[in-house]
């Protein structure tokens, strides 16, 4: 939401709620964070209520130290020892799984337009391949991200830009060098029951 009938109605952003709603007695988290907006009839009102402007934040709430804590999160997020512990993995193999996996989605980092974009294609594809018993976009935010998260993860999926042609040409290119072979022939066999009546 960019407020634009506001804007050009000449209405100010002049912040966004926390995301709380207001009950008989207190408050109850929603989630739902929203912009607020004042029409200035006294241009001098911020000085008369007392507040001072502040920078509006752009970027929702994705950082730098989220994307390097990322792998870290995977790890924490996404390893149950028993679902295969006859596989006999050990924890360090797990973090170096979960290093190799940020190394994979980083060579499509330049197929994103934002660093955020970078950082919610991540948290998906952990996600995805995670623990996490529901598969959906909120769960896999909320487990990686956090509450403050979940718009932007949605929106990453249904609005948010990327290179597709890239991204595809890039890993039709990663998937031949690891198993292509210049004499080699690949056979599927899609193994159907055919179906009466």
């Amino acid at each position: 939401f960019s407020g634009s009938s506001y804007r050009a109605a000449g209405w100010q952003p002049i912040g966004s709620t926390k995301g709380y709603e207001k009950l008989k007695k207190g408050y109850r988290y929603h989630g739902k964070v929203k912009e607020v907006y004042v029409y200035v009839v006294e241009e001098e009102f911020r000085r008369i209520i007392g507040c001072e402007r502040r920078s509006y934040p752009q970027e929702g709430s994705l950082t730098t130290h989220k994307e390097e804590r990322l792998p870290m999160m995977i790890q924490e997020v996404g390893y149950n020892p028993d679902l295969i512990d006859w596989a006999g993995i050990e924890k360090e193999v797990v973090g170096r799984i979960a290093e190799e996996l940020v190394e994979f989605h980083r060579l499509f980092g330049d197929c994103f337009r934002r660093k955020g974009q970078r950082l919610l294609g991540q948290s998906y594809l952990g996600g995805l391949l995670s623990d996490v018993p529901r598969k959906n976009v909120e769960a896999i935010a909320l487990a990686f991200l956090g509450p403050r998260a979940v718009r932007c993860q949605q929106n990453f999926l249904s609005r948010y830009l990327w290179d597709e042609e890239r991204m595809l040409e890039r890993h039709q290119g990663l998937l031949a060098e690891a198993v292509g072979e210049e004499d080699g022939m690949h056979t599927v066999d899609s193994t159907e029951i055919p179906k009466k009546g």
